[in-house]
């Protein structure tokens, strides 16, 4: 985060000073980062998918999960999502807000099991937001309080929202999914010339990719769970 936020403000005045030519930018030129570490390489197993999925204790922190993980989205690109975002035969219209440096899908239609997530979904008078705050303004946001009691009771731990995007991903690739159109769906950018020249919105292709993650999904929760999950009753 420290990163991120520093190269926000270095944009900033780096573009500060090209309109004023007696300001300097505060900044060195390179800077070698702090907090980098090891990337996470967390990947949710299949008997932990199935356990989460049983687990509806909290009904719109449970279908947040389940649609970031048929999805493969970022978290705040789902929390921004509207109810009018998605057309009536299931396509999502994305918005680029230009806040993202990694890109954006665009427009992607569903697979009809995270429509059904959509659908079951709770929608609240007077907002527009798909995952809403039920009391007050702006998105669903008891994410530490919901995920505690989720792991809890589902056994599964040591993981982030972010990482049901790598699962995601990682599900991709073991139902087949073509590795560029997997990276599409999840509105990763394909850089060098051929990103610059291919202006393909691989909508098709976007959506067969979310299809086939669905279904590898699908097959994954219909397996029974083991024996010390207790699924728990909405």
């Amino acid at each position: 985060m420290a990163d991120r936020v520093y190269s926000l403000v270095k944009q900033i005045t780096n573009w500060h000073a090209e309109k004023l030519d007696d300001y300097t930018p505060p900044f060195l030129a390179k800077r070698t980062k702090r907090y980098g570490g090891k990337a996470r390489e967390r990947v949710l197993s299949d008997d932990e998918i199935r356990a989460i999925w049983a687990c509806e204790d909290d009904p719109t922190f449970s279908n947040f999960v389940k649609f970031a993980l048929l999805c493969g989205q970022r978290k705040q690109t789902i929390l921004a999502a509207r109810w009018q975002d998605i057309s009536p035969s299931g396509v999502w219209t994305i918005p680029d807000r230009g806040d993202c440096a990694k890109g954006t899908v665009g427009k992607v239609q569903l697979s009809e099991l995270a429509l059904s997530i959509v659908r079951s979904q709770l929608r609240i008078p007077g907002k527009d937001l798909i995952f809403a705050a039920v009391h007050g303004k702006g998105a669903y946001g008891a994410f530490s309080r919901a995920k505690k009691r989720l792991d809890e009771a589902s056994g599964v731990t040591a993981w982030r929202v972010h990482d049901l995007l790598r699962s995601a991903r990682t599900l991709m690739s073991r139902a087949g999914v073509d590795k560029d159109h997997a990276e599409y769906a999840l509105g990763h950018v394909i850089g060098g010339v051929r990103g610059a020249y291919d202006r393909h919105k691989y909508f098709d292709e976007k959506s067969a990719a979310l299809a086939a993650l669905a279904a590898e999904i699908e097959k994954i929760v219909a397996a029974p769970l083991p024996d010390k999950v207790v699924a728990l009753k909405r």
